[in-house]
């Protein structure tokens, strides 16, 4: 009975239109936001893969070498005794800010699939999936790429250099 008044009535139709883009958006919203932690994850992973290298270099370095340390675009000149402590802290900080992220990717994940699951989006979700499928691999082939070209601009910030 209601699905055939609601076929009838316009104004009906037209809400739950509504409701359903608002559905809709806000997965998407969701989406972008789990994204946007995955995104994060990686750039600290790139960054304690950096932090890694120095550290293991400096371990075949004397401690009393001088080296050069960029700091927030200052140059700082200490020796490897007093830097290497201070890398192994950030490094240590590093892992423990990317295990809570990825705490975050999973909950948000979660989080996701309870929506999707709420408001019973499989089959929605299915037919996209289909739809970006038959589209041409280029362009998520593009995007990758671009994706990786910001990573590599952003683990400059840092620098050490041995003398």
């Amino acid at each position: 009975m209601e699905s055939s008044a609601t076929a009838n009535n316009p104004a009906a139709m037209l809400n739950n239109q509504r409701r359903m883009q608002t559905i809709v958006d806000n997965l998407n919203k969701m989406r972008a936001e789990q994204r946007s932690l995955s995104q994060k994850v990686s750039e600290l992973e790139s960054e304690a893969t950096e932090h890694r290298l120095v550290i293991d270099a400096l371990k075949e370095v004397n401690n009393d070498r001088t080296c050069y340390r960029l700091i927030g675009g200052i140059l700082v000149q200490q020796t490897v005794d007093n830097v290497r402590p201070e890398l192994e802290k950030n490094f240590e900080m590093l892992k423990k800010t990317i295990e809570t992220y990825r705490e975050s990717v999973k909950t948000k994940g979660t989080a996701i699939n309870e929506y999707i699951q709420q408001h019973n989006l499989g089959p929605l979700i299915r037919n996209a999936v289909d739809e970006k499928s038959n589209v041409s691999t280029i362009s998520g082939d593009g995007s990758a790429n671009n994706e990786n070209k910001s990573k590599t601009k952003d683990s400059s910030k840092s620098s050490i250099l041995v003398e």
